[in-house]
């Protein structure tokens, strides 16, 4: 059996070629436009196509094959070589009632529909047939029912004739720990494939006068290449900018070096918060950008930035702007929110309140609002906090993009405890823990979570047993591997189970 884990049959085409031989009995199940079975037929096979919608049978007619129109399950009483089986996108009402949920595309309901003909596939074919399935998402639930029900199962082709290339995983110095996270859960994507994938070598040189460069130490003419690079590394001795300058430098390379399509992986962006012009100052935010493009980087995945229209900035680069709240709120209705009428999330400024509306409505609670009023003269410092919602009495779930220096959390925490908050928890995203956070938070005695898109060792972990991390790794190689498939990256941006 082997398995096709793109949307576009035109990618086949070239491949049939590999399988169908003169003489060989096919048949075409969702026939489509009938592009494969045209293409059988003229490797000299005796082809047969079946699909629910007439219109799509009258059109393989008229290029001489013989089809009918049929339930995709309704008994045919012939055996065949091949079999090419390819789900009709079709809408609901066009379909017989058995077949309505082919609309959909993988979920619970797709697998159904692919378990009900791999037990029926048996009775088409001769014993040696093989069969194309033609399906949008590969999973380990769709490759067990092969296992299932006897079939030899091989993923072919694995990108060879797609426009990005084979996917080759790179990592600059301060990325590496969360690039090793990626190759894991890559491989879990590419389970039993052929394919492996593992990290690219990319050696750094620094010299005696603080330059440095970055040498790729492989060939990747025509790979679809990934740089992972954690800008923003407070335990290396490389400040923001050294990280950020090392990152473009390594992409100059793999682009100059042949690489068909380079793209960022950079779990939080930095110089976003420089968006603004206040008087004499540079809107970094746009410099820093203007950088990427130059560099040589055709896509960017990066998780919830400073301020979504930033994205904006971008001329020449596609932008996937993840969203880690989602993962988050997997994560908070499943350990954390156990009683959500008692409880409430809050933002901690009037900017974080769609953050805090969207978390209290995934989870299924309330939200209030916290407003703050910032010094103009000194940075990182609040003069006034106050408090719109009913609070008291309830657990209370902090939410914001980042903690810096933590002084907005610090602040709002005491607010809440003096208007007699039950339990209190802090969710954030990118845990910055610029001095002092650290000593604060740990002196409030309240459990913060957040993600790995900021690198911390393990004995900052294990030191600090209110903070809980979790992986944003599983997030990042699923859009990785969405990418390289030219598969949609939409599914990403919402929610589980809504």
């Amino acid at each position: 059996m082997i398995y096709e884990p793109a949307e576009d049959s035109y990618l086949l085409q070239k491949e049939l070629k590999n399988f169908i031989k003169p003489g060989m009995k096919v048949l075409d199940m969702g026939t489509g436009s009938g592009i494969l079975a045209e293409t059988s037929k003229t490797l000299g096979a005796e082809v047969y196509a079946v699909d629910i919608n007439p219109l799509a049978v009258k059109i393989v007619k008229k290029i001489g094959i013989d089809a009918s129109v049929s339930n995709l399950f309704s008994k045919i009483n012939k055996k065949f070589d091949f079999i090419i089986f390819n789900p009709p996108y079709l809408p609901e009402d066009t379909m017989e009632p058995e077949d309505s949920r082919l609309a959909t595309t993988g979920g619970k309901d797709g697998n159904e529909i692919i378990e009900k003909f791999l037990k029926n596939a048996k009775e088409y074919l001769f014993n040696e047939g093989k069969i194309i399935l033609l399906f949008s998402s590969l999973t380990p639930d769709v490759i067990n029912l092969f296992k299932k029900y006897g079939y030899f199962y091989k993923l072919y082709p694995y990108n060879q004739n797609m426009d990005r290339g084979k996917l080759k995983l790179f990592s600059n110095r301060s990325g590496s720990n969360f690039a090793d996270n990626l190759v894991d859960e890559l491989n879990k994507l590419y389970h039993e494939s052929s394919h492996r994938v593992q990290k690219g070598d990319i050696s750094d040189i620094d010299f005696a006068d603080g330059e440095s460069k970055q040498i790729i130490e492989e060939t990747v003419r025509g790979v679809d290449a990934y740089l992972v690079q954690n800008c923003l590394d407070k335990y290396s001795n490389r400040s923001v900018q050294d990280n950020f300058f090392e990152m473009c430098q390594a992409a100059y390379a793999l682009k100059g070096a042949g690489a068909s399509h380079v793209t960022a992986i950079m779990p939080y962006h930095p110089f976003l918060r420089q968006d603004k012009n206040k008087g004499r100052e540079p809107i970094t935010a746009r410099l820093a950008i203007n950088w990427i493009e130059s560099s040589g980087f055709d896509n960017v995945i990066t998780s919830d930035m400073h301020a979504d229209q930033i994205v904006g900035f971008y001329d020449k680069v596609k932008v996937d702007n993840l969203k880690a709240s989602n993962v988050l709120i997997e994560y908070l209705r499943t350990n954390v929110c156990r009683d959500t009428k008692n409880t409430v999330i809050i933002a901690p400024d009037a900017g974080g309140a769609p953050r805090s509306q969207y978390f209290a409505k995934n989870i299924g609670c309330r939200a209030a609002q916290s407003f703050k009023m910032r010094s103009n003269r000194k940075a990182n410092h609040i003069d006034v906090l106050k408090i719109a919602g009913y609070v008291k009495d309830k657990d209370i779930i902090i939410v914001d993009d980042m903690i810096d220096t933590g002084g907005s959390i610090d602040k709002l925490i005491r607010e809440l405890k003096r208007k007699k908050c039950r339990d209190i928890k802090v969710c954030c995203t990118h845990s910055i823990f610029s001095n002092p956070a650290k000593n604060k938070l740990s002196k409030l005695e309240v459990e913060v979570i957040g993600t790995d898109t900021i690198p911390h060792p393990k004995n900052f972990l294990e030191e600090n047993r209110w903070y809980t991390n979790i992986s944003l790794a599983p997030l990042f190689a699923k859009a990785i591997y969405n990418i390289n498939n030219d598969l949609s990256v939409s599914e990403l941006y919402f929610p589980k189970d809504l």
